[in-house]
């Protein structure tokens, strides 16, 4: 193809500067977004010409810009075809880095919100350029107040309020004040309980030697997990090779893939099975005829379809997650029924690497009752660049250390944390179709509902570049086995509260439905300004729970 391809350059009067590296890319161009050479030099000259280049020379120093010139054809192209299919890409993230706030003026602390209303906004705000750096949680260096000058030190971004009035003695509602009584609102009454599930990670475990062999594996054990949850579950037969031609409908579970660099399309998604299943062999998978569905590289997904051919599975339907280990209200310890009447009040934060002198004293201050659960971050100055990361080695008694990410119990309310920005990620991989029925298109809901649907905190493969993923740690560590009741995941997308619905089974009963809160608090410190955090009040279900945003 490499000399199909110089033909149409030099049929069309352009000439080569490195001729071998040209000849290269444009044949992986071609192989991507399954073009003729005759089409691809047709680009060219559209991006020749508009780009008004000086010289009929084809350089490598234009193949940058010429690739995202093919991918912008092939969006448009998409576009056209089908206007509920959307690729993204982190340069389309519209919720990175929440600027100021328009909603401000309007959400009021005490004034009763439909909780169903409020809970189901999108919170959209409009892109920052991140250079790149998966990191960045900056704004514009602006003229900064100082805290104690500010006429509104905390602002309320957004409320749900599902708990009832608080009355005193007197009968007289209580109202609190927003400003310096902030801190004084979340001293506990009494202490916790914390339980916290060991992973086998542990502070200064050796980390950075994986082998291909770890990768492999961790891969595979995803697969074969996923494929004998949904046998498990009676609803799905046995996996088939699904890159052998058949004319029968067939089950098959797998990766998806990208095939060669750059983002999915639908041209270029693949399918990787088991090597139990099919050798570890990848097939194309075309999702045309599906109304709906989110797909991004490293999701294990169930395919229902059949492969005339042998060399294309077409899709008739995609299972896209596994019935999750689920316990009914009934079914509870008299313990945790007891726990769950009673209220759980913390403060979830995210923030920058902070003296432990300045926490006890913070510990001090708040009173006996209160407990602190740190969470390091690959941010973290003062920690091991790895990921999964080790907890911190501190000795405190009401300092518990947590690995990122963990699961601990407060009361026995189980909640699952990760500080890596794993909802960024998803967000700038993911590839989705929506039907164009008028209804709302939650996507914030859509990124947080693959954590669990996964049955992992980083199911993206590969990893976001500048993520020190370790895979000898990471199967144990990254794994979800059942539904937390809060999952916390700090990210530079806009901040928010979702209560996200997850479906399971057990045996011989019908599908339940069991309600986890995902919280995203923002960033506690943008820049030179403040950032948000999030203040929350739980009584064991999202019925009974106060969840506020508030800006410093």
């Amino acid at each position: 193809m490499e000399e199909e391809i110089k033909a149409e350059f030099l049929k069309s009067g352009f000439t080569l500067d490195e001729e071998q590296e040209i000849l290269k890319k444009c044949h992986t161009f071609c192989q991507d977004y399954r073009l003729e050479p005759s089409d691809l030099v047709s680009s060219w000259e559209i991006y020749y010409l508009n780009r008004q280049l000086d010289e009929s020379v084809v350089k490598d120093a234009e193949m940058d810009g010429f690739l995202g010139h093919l991918q912008n054809e092939q969006l448009g192209a998409s576009a056209k075809k089908d206007p509920g299919l959307h690729m993204y890409s982190f340069k389309d993230v519209v919720m990175v880095l929440d600027a100021e706030d328009e909603d401000t003026k309007d959400v009021i602390l005490g004034t009763p919100i439909d909780k169903y209303e409020k809970l189901q906004l999108d919170i959209y705000d409009s892109a920052r350029k991140t250079n790149g750096n998966i990191y960045s949680s900056e704004r514009k260096s602006k003229l900064v107040t100082p805290f104690g000058k500010r006429s509104n030190k905390f602002v309320v971004k957004f409320n749900i309020d599902n708990l009832p009035t608080i009355e005193t003695a007197n009968g007289i509602e209580e109202h609190y004040d927003l400003e310096d009584g902030i801190i004084k609102r979340v001293q506990p009454l009494k202490s916790s309980s914390l339980v916290v599930h060991q992973s086998g990670l542990e502070p200064g475990c050796r980390f950075m030697y994986d082998r291909i062999e770890d990768r492999f594996n961790a891969i595979e054990n995803r697969i074969r997990k996923h494929a004998a949850a949904l046998v498990a579950s009676s609803l799905y037969e046995e996996p088939m090779d699904p890159s052998v031609a058949s004319q029968r409908s067939m089950f098959a579970v797998g990766m998806i893939c990208c095939d060669g660099e750059g983002h999915l399309n639908d041209k270029s998604i693949l399918l990787q099975s088991s090597v139990e299943h099919s050798r570890g062999q990848r097939v194309r998978l075309e999702l045309n005829k599906l109304s709906h569905f989110s797909v991004f590289p490293g999701q294990i997904v169930g395919i229902k379809g059949h492969n005339p051919s042998g060399h294309c599975l077409i899709a008739s339907e995609l299972v896209d997650s596994v019935p999750l280990s689920i316990a009914a209200d009934a079914d509870l310890p008299p313990t945790k029924k007891q726990a769950l009447d009673e209220e759980i009040q913390a403060t979830h934060l995210s923030s920058t690497p902070t003296e432990t002198t300045m926490v006890q004293d913070y510990l001090e201050y708040m009173g006996p009752n209160a407990q602190l659960v740190m969470v390091p971050s690959i941010r973290d100055a003062n920690h091991d660049f790895v990921f999964p990361q080790p907890a911190f080695d501190l000795d405190s008694l009401n300092i518990t250390s947590l690995n990122n990410p963990g699961i601990f119990e407060a009361d026995q309310v189980m909640i699952g944390c990760c500080t890596v920005d794993i909802l960024k990620h998803l967000s700038g991989e993911e590839m989705s179709r929506h039907s164009m029925d008028g209804q709302p298109n939650d996507r914030l809901s859509r990124l947080a509902s693959h954590i669990l649907s996964q049955q992992s905190f980083y199911p993206l493969y590969p990893p976001a570049e500048g993520v020190p993923m370790d895979f000898s740690l990471a199967s144990e560590v990254l794994h979800i086995s059942s539904v937390p009741d809060l999952l916390i995941l700090p990210s530079d997308i806009k901040y928010f509260v979702k209560v996200l619905p997850v479906g399971g089974t057990t045996e011989g009963e019908e599908e339940q439905m069991k309600r986890c809160v995902c919280i995203n608090p923002g960033r506690l410190a943008k820049g030179e300004g403040g950032g948000t955090f999030v203040e929350l009040k739980y009584q064991g279900s999202s019925d009974k729970m106060n969840a506020s945003i508030i800006s410093i």
